[in-house]
């Protein structure tokens, strides 16, 4: 074997060594996803090629959080949601409804040994969300439907693909769970079961 197939080697092992020692313990991470559920819709209804009416959509989430790893593969973090639903309709009468979610979630997450770029991971949380809808038909409490909060939980799998040695593209689905109650309407609670899907990219540092 020749000098330089033994330099090939060294190469080699250093890439794949560092590849993955973000993991380790005393290392961050941080992360942005947004979930697959974007919208951006303008409907038009018509009757014999006449117009009655239009309705548009906005509709977008997001996610940011900051981890540090307190052992090799094993981080806890907080990580913050927002989103956003926004219908105007002027098809039978003009409304205007506007529904907003926000979390805050302590988590622990676990990368899954391996020795490829392809990192599966699982996590778990728990947290507090807010969650108002308000509607321009509504006359009282500034066009508030319900504006409730509560506690929060969530469970999910993941699959990071690293680029670089410190860049990984992440795919996420996630069970949440949650229990609300109005805040003007004591009496009223509401229990929320999702499964949501989102892209996004960590950094490791």
């Amino acid at each position: 074997m020749t000098l330089k197939n033994y330099a090939s080697i060294l190469v080699l092992i250093f890439y794949y060594s560092t590849a993955f020692s973000q993991t380790q313990k005393g290392s961050f991470i941080l992360s942005g996803k947004t979930d697959l559920n974007f919208l951006f819709a303008n409907t038009i209804m018509a009757t014999d090629s006449i117009e009655t009416g239009r309705a548009k959509t906005k509709q977008f989430g997001f996610n940011a959080a900051a981890g540090y790893f307190i052992a090799d593969d094993l981080s806890i973090g907080i990580s913050g949601t927002f989103s956003y639903n926004y219908t105007k309709n002027n098809i039978s009468s003009y409304s205007e409804m506007i529904t907003w979610s926000a979390t805050v979630m302590p988590q622990v997450n676990y990368y899954l040994p391996a020795e490829e770029k392809l990192r599966p991971s699982i996590g778990a949380g728990v947290g507090y969300l807010w969650l108002r809808e308000r509607d321009s038909r509504v006359n009282v409490n500034s066009n508030t439907v319900y504006f409730l909060s509560g506690l929060a939980y969530s469970a999910g799998i993941g699959l990071s693909y690293f680029i670089t040695p410190h860049v990984a593209l992440d795919l996420n689905f996630q069970y949440s769970h949650s229990r609300l109650k109005d805040e003007w309407y004591k009496d009223q609670i509401q229990k929320q079961n999702g499964l949501a899907g989102t892209l996004g990219v960590s950094i490791f540092l």
